[in-house]
């Protein structure tokens, strides 16, 4: 190899001037004893490798997720919207006031008088023609009748019923006329007052025949007691010949039928009369069964009668746990009053035979002994009033059909903060999930826009 050129010796000169002279400006000064510099470097240097899998990366972080494609997504949770149906599990009873009155009574009084008229009575001369063919002639005939007390009666005002009377001529001759004397009249009437009752005439009865007559005696005033007056005739027979038989007569018999009063002062069998009332369901609302959680009432009943009474009002589809309808029982005395707390809780609303209810039916019986053989006034007008505070019944559970509903949620704007550790990924992708949960026990349907 050739060896590089040396370089000139006249540079020695100088460096060596400098040393020089560096070594005389440090004389008189003391000398330290020299030291090394140094110096501190870190290293990295690696040991080892680690396999870490996405799902052990984000296992402290509640809002990242590995998803099934392994790749990292991240969920959010918004504030729930909540409805409430608000069904109207309740009735409210609103006040009622129904009246039952005690309306037309039956009275059962005895027949009226009646009469038998002889032919030998009416035309003496028959005793001796008994038997024979002859003429007979005319004559005339009247007679009142013995008083006959209605027992059990002061006065009764007939709202209906009849009067027959039924005349049997079992005379050979013609009784009655078209008009004049021999017309056959009969006439009830009161003997303390001469105040007529009814009065009847009959058209000419053929020989041997019989007639009926049927009055109607409403708005008729029956007093306690009664007399019948007849009065009418023959015409005979007219120059004909007829056999007599003495022993033939004319009979007259009268009976009341169906006698209904509006009022009366007399002595009354028992009665019974019911009346009825409903309670209204929730509107639109049609009820299998309901379970009765609380709900109390006021009801008070008022006795306008002057017999004693007892009121007995029932709820039959509202039922115990034995099957039992809710009965209130009220015994009243005459012209009296009582009131008593109705307690629906604890009952059961239940439809017979699984039918749909929309009110709740409630039926006022009243039953009365009678008068206890004392003749008391007494008028159809009167009878017995319910009165029915207002409340409200609420029911535990219904089971029925319900009304449809619809409900617009109000627009959702959910403000969502992303983590600051995924600020500047960029997303593939989002979903949302909305949770629906229907807790009323009703099918529902909802459409999301």
């Amino acid at each position: 190899m050739t060896r590089p050129p040396r370089p000139p010796r006249r540079r020695a000169v100088p460096i060596g001037l400098i040393v020089a002279t560096v070594g005389f400006l440090l004389a008189g000064c003391e000398i330290v004893e020299p030291k090394m510099p140094r110096y501190t470097t870190s290293l990295d240097v690696p040991l080892g490798q680690e396999r870490l899998d996405i799902i052990d990366v984000i296992d402290d972080e509640d809002y990242l997720v590995a998803m099934p494609d392994s790749t990292l997504g991240f969920h959010v949770d918004g504030d729930p919207d909540t409805v409430s149906l608000d069904f109207d599990l309740g009735a409210d009873v609103e006040p009622q006031s129904v009246r039952g009155e005690l309306g037309t009574f039956t009275l059962g009084v005895a027949s009226p008088p009646g009469f038998d008229f002889a032919l030998v009575d009416l035309y003496p001369e028959a005793a001796a023609l008994d038997g024979l063919t002859t003429p007979v002639p005319e004559f005339a005939f009247g007679d009142v009748s013995p008083t006959e007390d209605l027992a059990d009666v002061e006065s009764a005002t007939v709202a209906s019923g009849t009067l027959t009377v039924t005349v049997t001529n079992g005379l050979p001759v013609p009784v009655s006329a078209d008009a004049g004397d021999h017309r056959l009249t009969l006439i009830l009437f009161s003997p303390a007052t001469d105040d007529t009752v009814v009065t009847l005439e009959f058209d000419p009865i053929p020989a041997g025949s019989q007639a009926t007559r049927v009055v109607d005696l409403a708005g008729a005033v029956l007093p306690g007691a009664l007399a019948a007056a007849i009065d009418g005739g023959s015409p005979g027979s007219g120059g004909d010949p007829v056999l007599v038989d003495a022993g033939v007569s004319i009979g007259v018999e009268a009976a009341f039928s169906d006698l209904e009063v509006s009022a009366a002062e007399a002595v009354l069998d028992a009665q019974e009369f019911s009346t009825s009332f409903t309670t209204e369901l929730p509107a639109d609302y049609e009820v299998v069964r309901a379970i009765i959680a609380s709900g109390e009432v006021t009801l008070s009943v008022v006795n306008e009668m002057a017999i004693p009474c007892q009121a007995v009002v029932a709820w039959p589809e509202v039922v115990d746990l034995d099957e039992q309808p809710l009965e209130i029982v009220l015994d009243l005395p005459p012209f009296s009053r009582d009131e008593t707390t109705v307690d629906f809780g604890g009952h059961v609303v239940q439809a017979p035979g699984g039918a749909l209810l929309t009110e709740l039916g409630a039926t006022v019986t009243v039953t009365s002994p009678g008068s206890g053989g004392q003749p008391v006034s007494l008028a159809a007008d009167q009878g017995i009033e319910a009165e029915l505070d207002g409340g409200r019944i609420a029911f535990g559970s219904v089971t029925g059909t319900v009304p449809a509903l619809s409900y617009d949620f109000d627009p959702i704007a959910e403000q969502i903060d992303l983590p600051d550790e995924i600020d500047g990924l960029s997303l593939t992708r989002a979903t949302m999930v909305l949770s629906l949960t229907n807790t009323a026990g009703l099918g529902a349907e909802a459409a999301l826009a």
